[in-house]
């Protein structure tokens, strides 16, 4: 398969496309999904400096030449987890199983965590906010 974009979020990135992970990279789908896809977005939590990559290159886990794009998105990985930044957000999890019973309390699932919130920032307001966020980062359920 040959998908046109591949979507991925990282822990942190520099200006020229160089993405690290944190530990250090875990080779399947970091690795498989760029190399298929016509065009990668990288979203990351931090821009760093090249300097910076070049002192860990280790972590290192997409060059710069596979990477179309990188947007800095903090919680990019929300209701996942980016270990070991952030935990999974159990409660919208919970809230998606329980709606996803339906095709209707899907759609209402969608509508309000999707459709409702055309920005990440409110996306993350109907989420919790900053308190429930707070919450993943120090890994409690």
């Amino acid at each position: 398969l040959v998908p046109d974009v591949a979507l991925i979020h990282a822990h942190r990135a520099d200006e020229y496309g160089n993405v690290q992970f944190f530990p250090r990279p875990i080779w399947g789908d970091v690795d498989l999904f760029p190399r298929a896809a016509k065009k990668v977005i990288v979203t990351v939590e931090e821009i760093i400096t090249n300097e910076e990559i070049r002192r860990t290159p280790e972590h290192t886990g997409i060059p710069y030449f596979k990477v179309d794009a990188v947007v800095p998105v903090l919680w990019g990985a929300h209701p996942c987890s980016l270990y070991p930044k952030y935990n999974f957000d159990r409660a919208i999890f919970e809230r998606y199983a329980g709606a996803s019973r339906t095709p209707e309390g899907t759609q209402e699932f969608l509508d309000a965590f999707g459709y409702n919130a055309p920005e990440h920032s409110q996306y993350l307001a109907l989420a919790g906010g900053e308190q429930a966020l707070e919450r993943l980062k120090n890994w409690e359920a």
